[in-house]
């Protein structure tokens, strides 16, 4: 592992040196836009700041530091028997999910090093309400842990998660996950870890492609998305702000939840109902009350969109989410909280990307009749660098498979190419039709909603 880190260091170094060759050149050159010399090394600086502040984002552990007092201005770290002591539910909404699928989620916790203390799964109204039972009676969990079925007429996925987080009076953690996330066997153990600090009230893990493999999209996906986790993420995790943790793998301090759950069940967005966006708004909602973190070690797998289609239909959901996520955040959160500055300045980027990518392009097309090699050199470089702690980490992590994900690591750029598409012409068209917030996976309708049924034990 060490020598994997010093690789990589050699690796940002040199990446780091034709940037700032590229950027020289322009200044050499006397390039006329001002954007093109200044935006460089802006996001130059800005990149390799995040880089840092990702390498800083370390694994909690209630033994690292041992106890502080208040006096010393720090909060006392709970020991590893406290931890232990918390209770974990354990929560999983499901629509439609095949049942093999499903099988592989509940088997994946049935084979933890820390079990829960209950799983809740909520069927917001399948179509095969047998095959969710059967998954369940195939993984083996009921044998392991108490479980509660809940089967309730199709009302969307905030509402089958409030059915848990209002009958649950006695958690103290909240653990959601989806129905196609399969975990590592230390994942529930390693959240937990991550509440030795008492000022914490979230904590996600990171998100590995299930199918990398599958196609050449999955390939490229898997390259930006597991990149946006341990380069993005973790360094907003360092400041502890994460604003939000991904509904795979994420939890949060079950107090809140329950103290925001009415607005929570029935938040609304432009005068509608609004059933997406449920991860954020819970990582938001713990964030007014103390820090969000990332745990690195607490790994899940969920797959990738493997066509175009599915994949712009999932990041059109999410970038709608992202606005009034954000909206939302910048109106309630206080300014002196770090997560507003952060957001605002993702907001600002955005808008200035929208003017400055195009403009980029046609300056050199137009007023140096050429192509923009040079800008797509230095895109290309810091596409490698973007994405530089996916060739140190996922090798390590999957030393069977560390050739392919080097090799993934090469292919950079062109992931970048896919990125630019996701990252402006979707959120573009995400803005567009922000008004589009009132649906659970692109499956159901507000329209189709009716009250939940009543809870079924399955196992206690």
């Amino acid at each position: 592992m060490l020598r994997a880190r010093a690789y990589a260091l050699i690796l940002q170094l040199l990446l780091c040196t034709v940037i700032l060759i590229l950027i020289k050149r322009q200044f050499d050159l006397g390039t006329n836009i001002t954007l093109v010399r200044w935006g460089g090394i802006c996001s130059f600086i800005f990149l390799i700041a995040f880089w840092y502040l990702a390498l800083n984002n370390k694994p909690r552990h209630s033994e690292i530091r041992g106890h502080r007092s208040q006096s010393q201005g720090k909060s006392r770290r709970l020991t590893r028997a406290q931890l232990s002591d918390l209770r974990v539910a354990v929560v999983i909404a499901t629509y439609n999910e095949s049942r093999q699928t499903l099988k592989d989620c509940l088997g994946s916790l049935a084979a933890q090093t820390k079990l829960p203390d209950v799983i809740y799964l909520i069927d917001d109204g399948s179509h095969q309400a047998a095959d969710v039972r059967a998954a369940l009676m195939e993984s083996g969990l009921i044998d392991k842990v108490p479980v509660q079925l809940i089967r309730q007429t199709n009302a969307g996925k905030r509402l089958a998660q409030s059915q848990a987080f209002a009958h649950d009076l006695q958690a103290d953690i909240f653990v959601t996950l989806d129905s196609d996330t399969v975990l590592d066997p230390n994942a529930v153990a390693e959240l937990v870890n991550g509440y030795a600090d008492p000022e914490v009230t979230a904590v996600g893990g990171i998100i590995l492609g299930a199918n990398p493999r599958h196609n050449v999209l999955t390939r490229l996906i898997d390259v930006g998305f597991v990149s946006s986790y341990l380069s993005g993420r973790a360094a907003w995790s360092s400041l502890g702000s994460v604003v939000v943790h991904s509904g795979a793998i994420a939890s949060y301090r079950a107090e809140i939840v329950r103290r925001h759950l009415p607005f929570y069940a029935r938040q609304r967005v432009f005068g509608q109902e609004v059933a997406s966006g449920d991860d954020r708004m819970l990582t938001t909602l713990a964030l007014l009350h103390g820090k969000s973190i990332t745990q690195e070690s607490a790994i899940a797998f969920t797959p990738h969109p493997e066509n175009l289609r599915d994949l712009t239909r999932q990041r059109l959901r999410w970038s709608r989410s992202f606005y009034w996520g954000g909206f939302w955040l910048i109106r309630h959160m206080p300014l002196t909280r770090l997560s507003w500055w952060l957001v605002a300045s993702q907001f600002t980027m955005f808008a200035v990307n929208i003017v400055l990518i195009p403009v980029l392009f046609a300056y050199w097309a137009i007023a140096l009749h050429a192509l923009p090699f040079e800008l797509l050199v230095y895109l290309a470089v810091i596409s490698y660098l973007r994405t530089s702690r996916y060739a140190m980490v996922m090798p390590a992590l999957r030393p069977k498979d560390k050739f392919f994900y080097l090799g993934s690591y090469l292919i950079s750029p062109i992931a970048g190419l896919l990125n630019f598409y996701l990252s402006w012409v979707i959120n573009v068209l995400g803005l567009l039709t922000i008004r589009r917030t009132c649906r659970w996976g692109e499956r159901i309708s507000i329209s189709d909603r009716e009250q939940p049924s009543d809870i079924a034990l399955v196992s206690a």
